[in-house]
């Protein structure tokens, strides 16, 4: 799977591969097939297609405006479970042909599922979000996490990345402080200051948002810096 509604197929272990594209824009980021002829795809921008042809022909089954759709998993060919960004989890009983939604934007970005039979499951996410479900995903109970002091500053790397429209950051500081994240594009110029404000030692995240930055396709760099301390990664947005 790939930019651009991108899916290769191999039916010999991976010596040769055909291109099955989906029509669309999308950037495929999870797939999930129950046998060779049907399976589900979701990407970037908040679509679920479906293929009982083995991948010749996608049928697009739902729209999620301004979602990214990390991961699709089925128990059955009826029963599956769809996560995202802003707290999405979308649950089908009738194999795709409705989506009922059980997120909420507390859970933040949740980007991995596993569920051991229909009732069952669990998913996980960013800054340590990690739920858990025995009914079918109709509620999800979230544990507390103990979270330890860092042992020095660190800045992760962006997800998802390539992003659009947002993204998110994590970082961790062993100490207490003045925090300043700014943005800066490839030559170097600064584009905006995402905040400077004081944190506690812990665990953290904050999020970039290209439309709230006026931000334009290409590569940028953000900048954390504490004390004597900064940090720099890249990442591309894509629009």
């Amino acid at each position: 799977m790939g930019q651009a509604g991108t899916i290769l197929k191999t039916t010999n272990g991976g010596v040769n591969w055909v291109l099955r594209p989906i029509a669309n824009t999308q950037t495929m980021l999870s797939c999930y097939f129950i046998d060779s002829q049907t399976g589900w795809v979701v990407g970037t921008e908040g679509r679920i297609f479906k293929t009982t042809t083995g991948g010749a022909t996608w049928l697009l089954q739902s729209f999620t405006e301004n979602r990214f759709l990390y991961d699709i998993e089925f128990t059955d060919a009826q029963t599956g479970w769809v996560v995202g960004n802003y707290g999405t989890i979308l649950r089908t009983t009738n194999g795709g042909e409705n989506w009922i939604s059980y997120g909420t934007p507390d859970y933040g970005y949740l980007t991995t599922l596993d569920f051991i039979d229909a009732q069952t499951g669990w998913i996980a996410g960013f800054s340590g979000a990690i739920l858990r479900t025995t009914n079918g995903g109709v509620t999800y109970l979230k544990p507390e996490i103990q979270n330890e002091t860092p042992a020095s500053i660190s800045l992760s790397q962006n997800f998802p990345n390539p992003f659009n429209p947002s993204t998110v950051v994590n970082y961790a500081l062993p100490a207490s402080g003045v925090v300043t994240v700014k943005l800066y594009n490839i030559q170097g110029r600064e584009v905006a200051t995402i905040f400077n404000e004081f944190r506690d030692a812990g665990n953290h995240s904050f999020s970039i948002d290209a439309a709230k930055y006026g931000l334009s396709s290409g590569v940028y760099l953000y900048r954390l810096t504490m004390g004597g301390t900064a940090i720099t990664r890249k990442m591309v947005l894509v629009r």
